[in-house]
This record gives structure tokens, sequence and C-alpha cells, in this order.
């Protein structure tokens, strides 16, 4: 199917009000429901059809014919194709910036930094795992005397061998934009052999504080929505959600509506992607916080891939 027709099924069905008229057109239902939802929440915030042509529908045509049909909002997810992040990937020669993607914002290296990590998991045939650590007091008086702690922390875990390849990230304790640094803890991405889990376990608990979950080391994180109208007519065609167990369903995937008083959400499992490090860089905006707030270890690569990735959006871009 051609770019051309396909924006123009796409661009339809939005116009239309539903977004499964487009599965007529060559889509499945999954890419037509997905695109269309970001194109209808575009055309609300007023994107001009130049902006939603080229942010939107290029990007997800270009992925479809190198790759095949693709859920748009789980691309990244799922594949981390670095053809559907091209036209978003600024100069990297210039200052580190946030970029859009899929509906978020993430740092610019720790994207290319995640497909080179995602890359190395292949080949160890390892997974990606989250990790994130709620530091004991004695920890946090003695990384409030670094200069630069997120570097500190790197180095000591890669020179002991804890650790070779993650993204990490310290992030202050507080609420509603206050500071408290007796909360400070850690988020991390890193690739390991299910068999690691637990040896890293225990190697962290020196520096966490003394309850079960100040450690946590998983393989999926949950995404949370509000049950809507589009979940509705989702369902009117169908068939409804799974209530209640993330238990894998062959029409709504990992998607599976809460229960009793909580029955008005609707959660998504999902395995370690751009999504994490989206939340792990919600408070990173340029590259003057590397060491003190966040490091990348060994993933030297990453520089590469922005590189590579730039010069490919230059030529798309013409």
């Amino acid at each position: 199917m051609t770019k051309n027709r396909i924006s123009k099924a796409i661009l339809r069905a939005n116009l239309n009000g539903n977004a499964c008229r487009a599965v007529g057109s060559g889509l499945t239902r999954k890419e037509s429901i997905a695109i269309c939802r970001q194109v209808r929440l575009a055309t609300e915030a007023r994107w001009s059809d130049k902006r939603i042509q080229k942010e939107i529908i290029t990007p997800f045509t270009r992925g479809r014919e190198a790759h095949g049909p693709q859920d748009p909002i789980y691309r990244v997810s799922r594949r981390s194709e670095q053809l559907a992040l091209v036209p978003l990937m600024g100069d990297p020669k210039q200052a580190a910036k946030r970029m859009s993607l899929a509906g978020r914002t993430v740092f610019e290296p720790f994207v290319a930094a995640f497909i080179a990590l995602q890359h190395h998991a292949r080949q160890a045939e390892q997974r990606l795992y989250q990790v994130t650590v709620q530091f004991n007091p004695e920890q946090i008086a003695r990384l409030a005397l670094k200069a630069k702690p997120a570097a500190y922390l790197g180095k000591r875990w890669r020179d002991r061998g804890l650790l070779s390849r993650f993204i990490l990230v310290l992030e202050p304790g507080g609420v509603n934009g206050s500071h408290d640094p007796r909360g400070l803890h850690l988020h991390m991405v890193t690739s390991l052999a299910p068999s690691s889990v637990q040896p890293l376990r225990r190697a962290l608990k020196r520096y966490a504080q003394n309850y079960c979950s100040a450690i946590q080391i998983v393989d999926r994180y949950r995404q949370t929505r509000l049950y809507d109208d589009f979940m509705a007519e989702d369902e009117a065609l169908f068939g409804p959600l799974p209530v209640g167990a993330p238990a894998y369903d062959e029409r709504w995937g990992s998607t599976y509506r809460d229960t009793g008083a909580r029955r008005f959400l609707v959660h998504t499992e999902l395995p370690i992607d751009l999504g994490m490090l989206d939340y792990m860089s919600k408070g990173i905006t340029d590259n003057r916080q590397r060491g003190r707030r966040f490091t990348i270890v060994g993933l030297s690569g990453h520089r590469a891939i922005r590189e590579a990735l730039h010069r490919e959006a230059q030529k798309l871009n013409r």
C-alpha cells in the first residue's frame, strides 16, 4: 500500500470520527485504531495537516514499508525501529534536548542509548530490566558529598563487575515540586540474563532501605489510562476487555480493565521500552545534568547511532 493511500485512509477515518474505517484500506485493526487516535489528538491540538503528515503519518508509513504491519502506539516498544525515529533526531553536535516520540518526550541520548542496549540484549540473549533502588541514609549521605553522584555510582558498579551496560538516573524525593534528599532513589535500565536477577538484588541490598520494595527489578511495567469513549467503541466492535488480570488475550493483548471502585482504569502490561525512558528522563532537559543526575555506562555506540539517525533525517527532510 502506498504512502499516499495510507495517508488518505487515515485522514478519512479521522474526519469520519471512526478509526475502524481505515481497516478496509489495508491497515490492521490495531494500526487503524492507534494511528487514528494519534491523528485525532493532533487535530484537537490544532496541528496543521502538514505537521500531522510529517510527524505522525510519514514515520508510521516508512516503518510499515520497512517492517510490515505494525501497531503505531507500540512500534517503539516492540521494535525500536530506527526508521520510525529518523525524522525526530536532532543534530548530535548541538546541545542534546528532549524529542517528541509517539506521544512522549524523551531525552535524545537516552533514545540512542536504549537502541544500543536493546541491540546488545538481543545479541547476548538477555532481557531488558528496569531497576529501582530507594537509598538508605548512609548511601544518601555518601552521595551528597560527590559532585557527580550518578557518574560515581556508574563507575563504581562497572569497576566492581556489578553491571556492565546501563542507563542510570538519580531522582530526589519530594512531592508537588519540593525536593526531599531523604527520598533519593535511582531508576536504571539494563540488560541481564534472568539468572542474574537475584545476585543483583543481593548486591544492591547494601545501598537500599531495609524493606522489601526498596529494590525492584522488573522486566515489565504497567501503563494506566482512563476508560473512555474510544474504549467503549472498541469493546462494542471487538468484545469486552478482560477484567482484573494481566493475562494475555488474543484480542486485547496484555490490556485489561481494573475491578470494583477502580473499574474506570485500564491497564496495559508492557515490556521495558522507551516509555520507561520517558518516565526516567522526566526531569532531564540537557547534558549539563550528565554525571550529576544521570550517566550512560558501557553503551558508547549510542553516539554513532545518534549521528546515523540524524544523517538519515537530513536525507528524508530535504
